[in-house]
């Protein structure tokens, strides 16, 4: 006999977190013209950096390793629409800055894309955005200090 764990809202919500970010990811693998999705949504995250950011920069503002984060810049570099050079200050460091045709992507998906990401907002005030992402916040503090005492218990084992 299995055990009876009932579906409370916040069983719920992690199940609908999970289902969302599957359903990111499956955008994220479309491609759009010459670009992949994770191509593509690059550029963007390029572009909102004051300054050309780091390669460790972009991996952590995009969520993604290193290794795919360098691997999806060299594409971009390779099709012309950024340019990768060396960090001034640290020879290990790399950063992007966006050629002239990364620009113009960056202004296409937000002519065109932008606005259908908004959509999904529609009807959800900002006060209802606040909660989620202070819910979201503590959520990610705490999921990431699970992951950490999981690897520390399974080091000490």
């Amino acid at each position: 006999m299995r055990p009876d764990y009932p579906m409370t809202p916040k069983r719920m919500l992690i199940r609908k977190l999970a289902s969302f970010s599957n359903k990111m990811k499956r955008l994220r693998r479309m491609p759009v013209g010459d670009l992949s999705g994770s191509q593509l949504l690059l550029l963007p995250i390029i572009y909102s950096f004051d300054n050309p950011p780091t390669l460790n920069e972009l991996a952590e503002a995009n969520e993604s390793s290193y290794q795919n984060t360098r691997q999806i810049l060299e594409k971009l570099e390779s099709t012309g629409y950024v340019t990768i050079l060396p960090d001034e200050k640290d020879s290990r460091a790399i950063r992007a800055i966006l050629a002239d045709k990364g620009i113009a992507a960056v202004h296409e998906y937000y002519r065109t894309m932008y606005g259908a990401v908004l959509h999904l907002y529609d009807g959800i005030g900002d006060r209802d955005v606040e909660i989620t992402l202070s819910v979201l916040d503590t959520l990610y503090d705490r999921i990431d200090s699970l992951y950490a005492s999981s690897i520390t218990a399974h080091l000490d084992s």
